[in-house]
């Protein structure tokens, strides 16, 4: 169901981006870490970690999310790639299927990398983080940036023009994170909204390890969003007429 060239190909074709973006976030990861230093009390080091997976650590690799989705699918649709793809024996979800596979492995790449870093930062500098804390962190966050590469996605696949799918793949789940934001602050008595986008799924600074009901619910809520939102998308490209 892969085709390893076709990997390969969006490899060569998003890699700049990929560290570029990946190296931002890792910069300010790491300033967050090394606040630490003075600070270093359980309470302080789980929201600075919780702090930044939920603010930098979405809204910074959701710019390279929006873009690769768009390259890998509809823009190539838009300059005629695709129509040769497509000349070829290899099938519409053979296609879509490998290029799923880059997408969503450079997600999980991007942060276990950033996992690594806090697992040295939590050895080196001896932080009071629980490594299994950090493990559960990690895991909700994967599936967070999943799911919200997943509607960039399936926009991506749906639509023929690059703006339309912008539009939808961008406008979703920058909406979220205002619509977060705003719920986050307690003068505007707005908390109901958090409700309404998918962060409301991802608290870090609630999870405890001991306690499942504070992790694995979401967990098993966001899988299955991720894996409808990419089937869906391969499914609709599948089976929809292409201006080829």
């Amino acid at each position: 169901m892969i085709n390893l060239h076709l990997v390969k190909k969006a490899i060569y074709s998003n890699w700049i981006a990929w560290v570029a973006a990946l190296g931002a976030s890792l910069l300010v990861f790491i300033i967050f870490l090394s606040s630490l230093r003075s600070h270093n009390t359980s309470e302080n080091v789980i929201g600075i970690f919780g702090g930044f997976l939920t603010t930098l650590g979405v809204s910074l690799p959701l710019i390279y999310l929006i873009v690769t989705a768009n390259k890998l699918v509809v823009i190539e649709v838009e300059k005629g790639d695709m129509a040769y793809y497509l000349s070829t024996p290899l099938s519409r979800v053979k296609i879509l299927v490998s290029k799923m596979t880059f997408f969503g492995g450079s997600i999980v790449c991007w942060t276990l990398i950033h996992f690594i870093v806090g697992c040295l930062f939590i050895g080196v500098m001896g932080l009071s983080m629980p490594i299994d804390l950090w493990l559960i962190m990690f895991l909700n966050w994967t599936l967070i940036l999943l799911s919200l590469g997943g509607i960039s996605w399936l926009a991506s696949c749906y639509f023929n023009k690059n703006s339309f799918a912008l539009i939808i793949g961008a406008g979703i789940p920058t909406a979220f994170i205002i619509i977060a934001t705003l719920a986050s602050v307690p003068e505007l008595k707005m908390e109901y909204l958090k409700y309404l986008t998918l962060l409301s799924l991802f608290k870090p600074d609630k999870m405890e390890t001991t306690t499942l009901t504070t992790w694995l619910p979401q967990v098993l809520v966001l899988i299955p969003i991720s894996a409808v939102l990419y089937g869906a998308g391969i499914y609709i490209f599948k089976n929809r007429d292409l201006p080829l």
